[in-house]
């Protein structure tokens, strides 16, 4: 893969820093971020750490959670393709 070393302001790193900070990513893969948007191109997924995994199924597990449970049989689906409802 290529690599790009060029010259930044303090400044410029801290504001890189501090976005790269509160969006959970690496200084590197913020500026990637960057440079995609810069050029409307479409950033490449970043793969998920362990813990970011388990939250993410933490999440769905609590939504779910909170989701009515709707119990249907054979007989009443097939009524509702009859309808078309399905």
């Amino acid at each position: 893969m290529p690599t790009l070393t060029i010259p930044i302001s303090e400044a410029l790193m801290e504001t890189i820093e501090s976005r790269a900070s509160a969006s959970g990513h690496p200084v590197e893969d913020e500026v990637v971020l960057c440079l995609y948007y810069a050029t409307d191109e479409k950033p490449m997924p970043r793969k998920r750490t362990p813990e970011e995994e388990a939250e993410l199924h933490r999440q769905i597990r609590r939504r779910r959670e909170r989701m009515p449970m709707i119990h249907t049989d054979d007989d009443e689906l097939n009524r509702y393709k009859r309808e078309g409802r399905l």
